[in-house]
């Protein structure tokens, strides 16, 4: 069981730069989402020639987590550079965020899908 413990924060990651990816993707800039994704495999690779070797399943299950990690990351940094937003505006949660999960719930309300 400890692998998938040790691969969970890489699948929140993984979450966090796909949406960030499909925003890129919508504004039609795929190639950066090319350049994340080769660096998530030599990320992957090197980590699973190093790990797993010596640590099995939990080895990859690490290496895995990182590679999503560098992904996010840079996945990050690229879109608050497209987007021109500051890096810690992109992290914050504001009033409008707030504002937009009132108005989705009430939607949800409204369809009877609660």
């Amino acid at each position: 069981i400890m692998p998938f413990f040790l691969l969970l924060p890489g699948v929140v990651c993984l979450g966090g730069a796909k949406v960030l990816s499909a925003d890129l993707n919508g504004r039609g800039l795929p190639g950066y989402n090319a350049i994340g994704a080769f660096l998530s495999l030599v990320v992957t690779l090197g980590l699973d020639l190093i790990l797993i070797p010596s640590h099995g399943a939990r080895g990859a299950s690490v290496a895995s987590s990182t590679a999503y990690l560098t992904t996010l990351v840079y996945t990050f940094v690229v879109y608050a550079r497209v987007a021109r937003s500051g890096r810690r505006a992109l992290l914050r949660f504001g009033r409008s965020d707030l504002d937009a999960l009132r108005q989705a719930a009430a939607r949800l309300r409204e369809v009877r899908l609660w």
